[in-house]
């Protein structure tokens, strides 16, 4: 499985959209190596607000600071035109300095984690991001492999060598940065495949 995690990680690492930018919304954007800070206010307000005013319930992690400080932020899975999107907001967020980012990862632990995306915060402090994702992401959620979304502080340089050593190796990244965020993912897709095979066995 880790080789294929680790296929994952490369494809989509930095295949980045800017969410709150001209356009926004299911239009999308172009594709970029990081992702802009969003400018708009109440972000991640706005976010969980569209997903509650959705028809279906959606799958999606509540982020909050994992020292109990006052950043937080929202993810939520959904599609855009005929891709799965990872919709990302926060705020409270301490600016990168240069040479660094923050990065998205789909996370079960430190010794298990898939990196998303990779993304700058400004001096406002806020993510704003779209994020396309495989589809494969939705099997771990249903299957229960990987449970959260975690956001860290990384060091560039530290991540595109863990990236180029788990190209080399065929195996699953190994976990850089200081982690800020983290909230574990819920929804309908979570869990989806016990679900089905406890209505299969029941037919």
């Amino acid at each position: 499985m880790w080789a294929l995690l680790a296929g994952v990680a490369i494809v989509i690492l930095f295949v980045v959209f800017v969410l709150f930018g001209a356009g926004g919304g299911d239009d999308g954007g172009g594709d970029s190596t990081t992702a802009s800070s969003a400018s708009s206010e109440g972000t991640v307000a706005a976010l969980e607000k569209a997903a509650e005013n959705g028809k279906r319930e959606v799958t999606k992690a509540s982020l909050s600071a994992v020292d109990g400080g006052d950043a937080t932020g929202v993810a939520i899975f959904g599609r855009v035109k005929n891709t799965l999107a990872l919709q990302v907001a926060a705020e409270g967020l301490e600016p990168a300095e240069k040479g660094e980012g923050y990065t998205i990862w789909l996370a079960a632990s430190p010794q298990k984690m898939l990196p998303l995306a990779s993304t700058e915060v400004g001096e406002d402090g806020r993510i704003g991001a779209q994020v396309e994702v495989p589809t494969e992401v939705l099997a771990y959620l249903a299957n229960e492999t990987f449970r959260d979304i975690a956001v860290t502080r990384t060091d560039e340089s530290q991540l595109k060598a863990a990236l180029r050593e788990a190209t080399k190796a065929k195996e699953a990244p190994a976990y850089t940065g200081d982690e800020v965020l983290r909230g574990e993912v819920t929804g309908p897709i979570v869990g989806a495949a016990d679900r089905l095979k406890e209505q299969k066995s029941g037919e």
